[in-house]
């Protein structure tokens, strides 16, 4: 299948990483294959695979699709596609791909209507208990190819307005269901499983901290700076 190609081992760690890879694929598949050396071309490979009913589980990066479906181009090492759309964690969204070959990365774009606890994934118990409620969220990752201590292995960032989400922490971070608040989030996660965060929730509160995520640790809060108003 279009996993196993060699050529496609630039995604060796999020491989490495997944636990679940199931479901359908349609593929059509070009290989250019050079059988000389004399002719100095490298293998090319051009493909598209239609995805059908596709999981997908990596639960180190809060990754839970179900039900994925649409078309995927690959080209090379460049993998895109404009709509697949499908689950995550149960609730239904759309999904775009964006190669990004001169960083050597992979850019994904997500949308829908999220439970907002669900997005909450890696942060301790006594953080993601207090939320609950769906509210409208943009997200976009980045994904590196291959591990490089000069570069985030995942870049993270999510929008939303919260309009449907309640937030019961003590005052000033308590927000109602009725009570609109922009919210930005920024994060990268390193090749040490350090994940470093900066939640700006409008005049509200500011925060920033880093979460240890190596292998050993089950997500281990190092420290977080609360500034308010």
């Amino acid at each position: 299948t279009l996993s196993r190609l060699p050529i496609l081992q630039v995604f060796k760690e999020v491989k490495a990483k997944t636990s679940t890879l199931s479901g359908q694929v349609q593929t059509q598949l070009k290989l250019d294959i050079p059988l000389s050396p004399a002719l100095k071309h490298k293998l090319s490979v051009q493909a598209t695979a239609r995805l059908q009913d596709v999981a997908l589980n990596i639960p180190s990066w809060m990754v839970d699709f179900s039900q994925m479906s649409g078309v995927v181009n690959i080209e090379n090492e460049a993998v895109s596609a404009n709509a697949l759309t499908g689950r995550y964690y149960g609730d239904p969204v759309r999904l775009s791909v964006v190669p990004d070959p001169k960083h050597g990365r992979t850019g994904f774009q997500m949308s829908g209507k999220l439970q907002s606890q669900h997005l909450l994934q890696l942060v301790p118990e006594y953080l993601r208990q207090p939320v609950s409620g769906v509210s409208s969220w943009n997200i976009a990752a980045s994904v590196a190819h291959q591990a490089d201590q000069q570069q985030p292995l995942l870049k993270l960032s999510a929008r939303s307005d919260l309009a449907g989400t309640r937030l019961e922490f003590p005052e000033p971070a308590r927000i109602l269901a009725e009570q609109p608040q922009n919210l930005l989030f920024d994060a990268e996660l390193s090749t040490q499983g350090e994940f470093i965060f900066d939640l700006d929730l409008s005049a509200q509160l500011k925060a920033h901290g880093k979460l240890d995520l190596s292998d050993n640790a089950q997500s281990r809060m190092q420290y977080l700076t609360v500034g308010l108003g």
